[in-house]
C-alpha cells in the first residue's frame, strides 16, 4: 500500500479543470455528481460551497491558484471557506501554515 494513498479522482479533477480553463470545447455534464472536486471546477461560480473544501487547495499550482481566484464572488466563498478550516482546532500545522499562505497571496 503507497502512502500517501492516491486519488482515485485524479483524472477526473484534471477533466474539471482543463473545462475550467476551457481546454475542454464540449461541456462533460454527466460526470457531474460523483465527485464534489470536479463539479467544483465544472460549475466554479454555481457550485454548492457549502462542499468546498480547503484540503483541495493545498496541492495545487501556483497558476490553478491564480486562475481559480480570478472571480471575486467565488474569491470571497473560498477565503470564507479557508478562515473556517483555520478556526478548526484539528488542522495539522504544516496545512494550517500552507492554507495561511494560500489565502494572503491569494484570496485576500
Amino acid at each position: 500500500m503507497m502512502y500517501p494513498q492516491r486519488d482515485p479522482f485524479d483524472e477526473l479533477n484534471q477533466v474539471g479543470y482543463w473545462c475550467f480553463i476551457k481546454v475542454l470545447p464540449e461541456k462533460i455534464s454527466e460526470f457531474l455528481g460523483y465527485v464534489d472536486s470536479f463539479d467544483f471546477y465544472y460549475l466554479y461560480r454555481e457550485f454548492n460551497f457549502h462542499k468546498f473544501q480547503s484540503a483541495w487547495l493545498l496541492n495545487l499550482r501556483r497558476h490553478v491558484l491564480e486562475e481559480i481566484a480570478k472571480d471575486t464572488i467565488v474569491k470571497e466563498r473560498i477565503r470564507l471557506s479557508i478562515t473556517e478550516t483555520l478556526n478548526e482546532i484539528q488542522v495539522e500545522a504544516r496545512d494550517r501554515e500552507q492554507l495561511q499562505y494560500i489565502l494572503t497571496h491569494y484570496f485576500c
